[in-house]
């Protein structure tokens, strides 16, 4: 809904009665009234343009956005080091020989220890964020809400999705900016996810090379 501005001195101008239009007494008090108004007015406009603007907003305004749809800047569990993982998946790498130890990188699963660290979003991947969790809060996991989501986060539009098979959603990915999707994949099944899976779904990774 777009809002404009009413200046309420000028409406209340156009409704005085010929008693008063000259009348330097009532134009005083009905314009201390209306210039509160207008005041008030001033900062709602502001708080609908700056405040709750993300693109807008920077800092701690992007922290209080954050914190009104209940999504932290800070992503526990981010893995930050290469990982064996599929091929063309964020900071993947290859699997070991038993012949050399050295090569190949580490293995992690849901029991493995230390996987990850905290990470703090900056605000270009923070903006994204809290955009796809705006429509994760408010979604009825269709494909396009979930597309949409894919798109945010991974800070891409070449990414596809594929629902044709009953109870799997083939996540075809060709980028993945910041690992974001890679992360949000691996929190599935958790509070913080974001990706809306419907119940009785599975996500399947197609990792698209170059």
């Amino acid at each position: 809904m777009s809002l404009e501005y009413i200046d309420y001195t000028e409406r209340a101008r156009t409704r005085y009665t010929d008693l008063f239009k000259r009348d330097e007494v009532f134009e005083a008090l009905v314009s201390t009234v209306t210039e509160v108004l207008n005041d008030y007015q001033q900062e709602y406009l502001y708080l609908k343009e700056v405040i709750f603007n993300i693109d807008k907003q920077v800092g701690y305004g992007l922290d209080y956005i954050g914190d009104r749809v209940k999504q932290p800047r800070l992503l526990t569990n981010f893995n930050q080091g290469i990982h064996f993982g599929f091929k063309g998946s964020y900071k993947s790498g290859t699997f070991g020989t038993v012949s050399d130890s050295e090569v190949g990188a580490p293995f992690y699963s849901v029991l493995s220890t230390n996987q990850g660290s905290g990470r703090v979003l900056n605000d270009v991947e923070y903006r994204n964020v809290i955009k796809a969790k705006i429509i994760s809060n408010s979604t009825t996991c269709t494909p396009k809400d979930f597309l949409s989501i894919v798109n945010l986060i991974s800070f891409s539009t070449q990414n596809s999705v594929d629902w044709r098979v009953h109870g799997v959603i083939n996540l075809n990915i060709v980028e993945d900016k910041y690992g974001l999707l890679d992360y949000f994949i691996s929190r599935a099944g958790t509070t913080d996810n974001i990706l809306p899976i419907p119940l009785g779904y599975r996500i399947e990774q197609n990792y698209i090379g170059d």
